[in-house]
């Protein structure tokens, strides 16, 4: 299932450093995804904030969705509509 994460405006002005950006692609690997950016090489600071992850479907999605809408540098995490654009 594609799953639509929402970075915090504190974690994307960390962003630069690339460590803050690390834990949340290491917690979504942990997760069996990968992290993404929804709009790669965007520079409106808006458009930054999301990115998507295909993480398996399963008994386990909900604990996923919630371990990552619960991390402080998440702002959102929900999964994408069957049928429509993210």
């Amino acid at each position: 299932m594609q799953v639509t994460i929402q970075l915090s405006p504190q974690l994307l002005s960390a962003v630069r450093e690339n460590s803050a950006l690390r834990e949340i692609e290491q917690l979504v690997a942990q997760l069996g995804g990968k992290l993404d950016p929804m709009h790669p090489g965007t520079t409106d600071p808006e458009l930054r904030a999301f990115f998507v992850a295909d993480l398996t479907d399963g008994p386990d999605l909900e604990a996923s969705l919630h371990r990552l809408r619960t991390h402080p540098g998440v702002e959102a995490a929900y999964l994408k509509p069957a049928d429509e654009a993210p």
